[in-house]
């Protein structure tokens, strides 16, 4: 009878574990459908879950987890299956032949900071680690073979830039992924939709907890990511293709302390300007690191080659194409974080073994001339350096092609950590006087026509000051009538200034030394060059004039300017002997011209003419009973009036003329108040009328007053504080 009853009860457990495992996975299945919103807020639906106990085989199909609005799919696939070898467990190792996953299809998307899946990852325990018991997990290993994730795909969009990128017919497959309490290894390659191969592999060894990470991307087109340059340039396109590949090899216990080497490539590189016009390419770069060690800041790179850079430039007047390729970004940070990171921070130290910028090319056009474009073109340009770091002299060597002429060769020798200490010298051969006609032109009116020029510069910097000796040939220069369009910086008689300098032969060898501090914020190098080469045409014009000054016992200065005071009517003593000196020049020299032109700073003499007209009014008041007396006043009256104080009884007398509660302005609004607009316009004009008069017909007084002539107009200039009428000598050509 036992043994029946045994017989019995063995049958209905093997049919109770049979039903279990049959009917399980159908009520696995139906339980995480109704339960999917309570167990993790989302729907999930599934076809089939099928579950083999004997063979471990898992299989899922038709598989979809939803958006929260429960219309949108997040993750679907057609079909999973994993063949798990269930006997491992017993040993604590989770084992799988194989994991198959076809069919995925992910939607991805980011607005700001927030992901479609951020309502997925479940809030960050409160509770201290340390008080939470840690159980051991009976699983110690785990290993999954042959997976593969086939005809799958990815969309990822990005909300708030607007872009979208999908990853179309991904193929994945791994030979497995191995994590034990020893040793870790993971594999991965996809190829992008838009072209492009990702490939990474890890090396995890959990005894010693150290990695080795290799990251690889081949032929990645660049044109995809053009919609992220744009958040911080100003630019149409990005175009090019990147390979790369880093190696970092680290240890877990000190995550910010890894060794990172390896190398990247980027070929046919293209950024265009918000106006679709070619700035910056390259045909190639390349570059290799060696090792970079983020703990000690030591970055060692072998190699880096930048192959047929081009950059094409334009200068405006409201600055240059590439300053606006750059978007401005406002940004706060804490001075005294800042100061202290600063503080802490190891200092930097790097080194390239090899440098080298080949078969380079620089456009140039500058639009900022009222003389016309100067359009300019550097080929051929190629620079080269060894052993490139700081902290010892380095050797920079260059040379160009400049305008499809003339060459140009540079040596610089210099400590990159500390430019102010070296020598740099360069030299400029065979080239075009002509090419740099719209510079002179705008100078001086008068175009370049004809004529060659060498240049060569050596120059010491000792303690950022700069010893320059510059030598500079001119052979033939040829200069065209000068153009009666323009309105040239410096007016000068330049063919005079040739017949001075240039030898039977037609040749003009300048010698010039020069010098400077480098840290003064008005020192460029470049401007020192372009002077010494305008300059020594313009001094050349100027030299006689510096004679014929010291003829008549004064500098140029004198006979430069004439100054007066703001408001400044008549001509006092001071002005008088100027324009006598610039008589008698006149009248030594018939051959010479001379014209004024009265330059103002308006808008400062305004407020000084706002001043008196308000000062005037209290006077007149006080003096002559009404503020609008029709009285000659003399130059004593103009002093009282410039010294009144703006007091009280000055205030009231305001306050009265406006209608104004007394106390509820101030000063400078109730002379705004009393005096208008057109009045200061109007005694301004009169003022800028008598002071030209009054030079004018000073000046009619002289023998020499043919050769004397006075614009009818002033010139406005805010870089003085007071007027002064400016000299423009001339000699007839």
């Amino acid at each position: 009878m036992k043994k029946r009853w045994l017989l019995i009860a063995l049958a209905v457990l093997v049919l109770l574990i049979a039903s279990a495992l049959i009917g399980g996975p159908y009520i696995a299945k139906n339980y995480i459908q109704e339960n999917s919103q309570e167990l993790i807020g989302r729907k999930v639906l599934m076809e089939r879950l099928h579950f083999n106990a004997l063979n471990g085989h898992v299989l899922i199909t038709d598989f979809r987890l939803f958006e929260p609005d429960e219309n949108t799919h997040f993750v679907q696939f057609d079909t999973l299956f994993i063949n798990l070898a269930l006997y491992k467990l017993f040993s604590g190792h989770l084992w799988s032949d194989a994991l198959h996953l076809k069919g995925l299809n992910v939607n991805l998307w980011m607005d700001g900071d927030v992901f479609n899946f951020s309502d997925l990852i479940p809030p960050a325990d409160s509770t201290s680690n340390d008080t939470i018991k840690q159980e051991e997990s009976f699983i110690n290993k785990v290993t999954f073979n042959d997976i593969q994730i086939l005809h799958s795909a990815v969309d990822y969009e990005d909300k708030k830039l607007a872009v979208n990128h999908n990853l179309k017919d991904l193929n994945i497959k791994l030979p497995g992924i191995s994590i034990s309490d020893e040793q870790t290894k993971a594999g991965l390659e996809f190829a992008f939709t838009e072209g492009g191969v990702f490939r990474t592999n890890i090396d995890y060894n959990l005894i010693e907890n150290s990695y080795k990470w290799v990251l690889e991307i081949e032929q990645l087109d660049l044109a995809p990511f053009t919609r992220y340059a744009q958040e911080s340039l100003h630019i149409n396109a990005l175009q090019g293709w990147f390979s790369g590949n880093v190696t970092i090899i680290g240890d877990i216990d000190e995550p910010a302390k890894p060794i990172v080497s390896g190398s990247m490539n980027i070929n046919n590189f293209l950024l265009t300007d918000s106006e679709n016009k070619e700035v910056v390419g390259f045909s190639s770069v390349f570059m290799d690191a060696k090792e970079i060690n983020l703990v000690t800041n030591n970055f060692h790179f072998g190699s880096l080659h930048v192959n047929k850079p081009t950059i094409h430039a334009v200068l405006s007047a409201s600055g240059d194409n590439l300053s606006a390729l750059v978007k401005t970004v406002q940004t706060n940070v804490d001075s005294a974080i800042a100061k202290e990171e600063a503080i802490e921070e190891q200092p930097l130290h790097y080194l390239l073994d090899e440098f080298r910028l080949n078969d380079g090319t620089f456009d140039i056009e500058d639009n900022t001339m009222q003389a016309g474009v100067f359009a300019y073109n550097i080929s051929n340009i190629n620079f080269a350096a060894n052993q490139l770091s700081e902290g010892r002299p380095v050797t920079f060597d260059m040379s160009a092609l400049l305008n499809k002429k003339g060459t140009f060769t540079g040596k610089v020798i210099t400590d990159p950590g500390n430019p102010g200490n070296g020598t740099f010298n360069f030299d400029i051969k065979n080239t075009s006087l002509a090419d740099f006609s719209v510079y002179c032109e705008n100078s001086t009116a008068f175009p370049i026509t004809d004529g060659r020029f060498a240049f060569q510069t050596r120059n010491t910097i000792v303690n950022n000051h700069l010893n320059s000796h510059l030598v500079l040939q001119m052979f033939k220069t040829g200069l065209g009538d000068k153009r009666k369009d323009l309105k040239p910086d410096v007016n000068v008689p330049l063919k005079l200034g040739l017949v001075v300098l240039e030898d039977t032969k037609g040749r003009i060898n300048i010698d010039v030394p020069a010098e400077g501090d480098i840290d003064d914020p008005e020192f460029k190098y470049s401007k020192l060059i372009w002077k010494v080469v305008l300059n020594v045409l313009v001094k050349a014009a100027t030299s006689p004039y510096n004679l014929l000054a010291g003829a008549v016992g004064a500098n140029e200065d004198d006979i430069k300017f004439v100054r007066m005071e703001n408001l400044q009517e008549e001509l006092n003593p001071e002005q008088t002997t100027q324009l006598d000196l610039i008589a008698d020049l006149l009248t030594q020299k018939p051959e010479l011209s001379v014209n004024a032109m009265l330059h103002v700073n308006a808008k400062k003499e305004r407020q000084y003419v706002r001043e008196f007209l308000a000062k005037k009014g209290y006077y007149l008041q006080q003096n002559y009973g009404s503020d609008s007396a029709n009285v000659v006043l003399s130059a004593v009256d103009h002093i009282k009036i410039m010294e009144i104080e703006e007091d009280e009884g000055f205030a009231s007398f305001l306050e009265s003329k406006t209608n104004t509660e007394t106390g509820t302005l101030k000063l400078d609004a109730l002379i705004d108040l009393y005096v208008k607009p057109s009045s200061i316009e109007a005694a301004h004009k009169s003022i800028l009328e008598k002071r030209m008069l009054a030079v004018l017909n000073y000046m009619k007084q002289k023998d020499c007053f043919a050769q004397f002539t006075l614009d009818e107009t002033f010139a406005e200039d805010a870089t003085y504080n007071r007027p002064r009428f400016e000299m423009t000598y001339q000699v007839a050509e």
